[in-house]
């Protein structure tokens, strides 16, 4: 088992008094794969809206690597490393697989401070090779079947 990255501890929350989380605890090492699963309303995406900055807890803490965090927003649980993928992705068709990819994040060129597109291109196809994915990052979104999306 590897080191502690993630601990959550007592993460409650309510919406307009609805419990949706009550005194959760959860922890995540080096290594490991966790499922989320449960019925309708059990608090899976209000835990993950949490731990990704979407959500701020009614009370409870999060510690990386043992240390406190206050993850306020989304931007700044990706700063710490902290990204949620959901099952049913956004994704824009008319743009291409690297423009989804790097949506918001593109590599941006020290000179022009424009969007550096072939880095964007090399990063996308380096993520897609260490998927075994074999698309050209190119290719626009809409012209790819729904499990390639």
């Amino acid at each position: 088992m590897g080191r502690n990255v993630l601990q959550a501890r007592g993460i409650s929350k309510s919406f307009s008094g609805t419990v949706a989380l009550d005194g959760v605890d959860f922890e995540l090492n080096e290594g490991e794969v966790h499922a989320l699963v449960g019925e309708n309303g059990a608090g899976k995406s209000t835990l993950i809206k949490i731990l990704s900055g979407i959500l701020r807890p009614d009370e409870g803490e999060i510690y990386l690597d043992g240390n406190p965090a206050s993850i306020s927003d989304p931007l700044t649980a990706q700063r710490l490393g902290i990204a949620a993928i959901y099952q049913e992705p956004a994704v824009f068709p008319e743009l291409s697989i690297a423009e989804n990819v790097f949506m918001g994040h593109h590599e941006i060129h020290r000179m022009t401070r424009r969007i550096d597109w072939r880095k964007t291109y090399e990063e996308t196809e380096r993520l897609l090779d260490s998927l075994d994915v074999k698309l050209d990052p190119k290719t626009k979104v809409k012209f790819l079947s729904a499990a390639e999306q």
